[in-house]
């Protein structure tokens, strides 16, 4: 995207163009799956169809759930999604809001039909910052407090999103995943 002058800002993102980002990212990927996003909820939208994931608050599907396993909220993963190939799936937030551009994108490893959709265990989430894709839990990033953002011992609502950074950091890290979150 960068060699093609293609923006990596946020901010260059609005609301207004819901969507806009993922579909431009999709440009990149071989062979994707355009699972849609959501618009003010209305989840005709969102493909129903797999391997994607309904991420609207109407949704009857199973809905990702935090570390310590309450819900993610539905609007954090609901700016448009892309399948790969392999199964991954990529749900993507994409916030400009009261002066606060960003761009997240989330990760499940092996998609939403392979549980267990928990943050720190096969979804792992990453922001765009200054032109970079970095793990969230990074020193720079939105969530970079890792006692808060991805620990058992945490009750933050949003525990588990700088898992990302644990993963990148420890080589333990997915020892300690399998032992405690399964």
């Amino acid at each position: 995207m960068e060699a093609d002058d293609v923006s990596l800002n946020p901010a260059d993102y609005k609301p207004s163009t819901l969507g806009k980002f993922y579909l431009t990212f999709m440009k990149y990927l071989q062979a994707p799956f355009d699972c849609g996003a959501s618009v003010s909820g209305n989840s005709s939208a969102i493909k129903k169809i797999l391997p994607c994931y309904d991420s609207t608050a109407s949704s009857t599907m199973e809905p990702y759930q935090t570390l310590h396993g309450t819900n993610v909220p539905y609007s954090y993963l609901d700016d448009g999604q892309i399948a790969l190939q392999d199964g991954t799936l990529l749900l993507f937030e994409n916030n400009s809001s009261a002066n606060i551009d960003y761009v997240w994108i989330h990760v499940d490893l092996n998609g939403y039909n392979r549980p267990p959709n928990r943050w720190g265990y096969d979804l792992f989430t990453f922001e765009f910052l200054d032109g970079e894709l970095r793990t969230m839990g990074d020193k720079e990033t939105k969530y970079n407090d890792i006692d808060k953002y991805c620990s058992l011992k945490s009750t933050q609502a949003l525990n588990g999103i700088a898992c990302a950074y644990r993963a990148k950091t420890e080589s333990d890290y997915f020892k300690w995943a399998i032992k405690n979150l399964k």
